[in-house]
């Protein structure tokens, strides 16, 4: 667990994290969200609900709370944070990681939040891969382009 100063007082980060916000393309989801807070959200959001969908899950966004939910539970959590008029910007997708540790904690300050995983919903697929297609269908629904190499 780690301190957090993106949207929820700690952060859960296990062994194989992959912290979106670190690809060098992020800086023009800033831009865009710099216009308009909510749509950074609302796109984060759908791009792991289609992700999801794509596998046969059914997830949804909440309006009370942002991220992914599947029945009730949560699968993705989105970090924003607003500082000296620049936005900075995460996401989770919980994949194969231990769930355990959620118990001990509000996730996301909602006390008895369930919390799941692509694996825990009979996903076959490695975070690396679940990655890639995020960042593929991000990069889709800004029209921007992923050069890899």
């Amino acid at each position: 667990m780690h301190q957090s100063s993106l949207g929820s007082m700690i952060l859960l980060a296990g062994p194989k994290l992959h912290p979106l916000w670190y690809t060098t393309w992020i800086p023009f989801l800033f831009l865009v969200s710099c216009i308009g807070m909510g749509y950074g959200v609302t796109i984060m959001e759908t791009i792991i609900i289609e992700l999801l969908a794509a596998r046969g899950v059914d997830a949804e966004a909440r309006g009370d709370a942002p991220g992914v939910y599947v029945a009730g539970r949560k699968i993705a959590s989105l970090g924003l944070r607003v500082r000296h008029g620049c936005t900075y910007h995460g996401l989770a997708l919980n994949v194969a990681n231990d769930l355990t540790p959620f118990q001990r904690i509000n996730p996301c300050g909602h006390a008895g939040l369930e919390v799941t995983s692509t694996a825990e919903l009979g996903i076959d697929a490695d975070p690396a891969t679940l990655a890639d297609e995020l960042v593929a269908r991000l990069a889709d629904a800004l029209d921007y382009r992923v050069e890899t190499g």
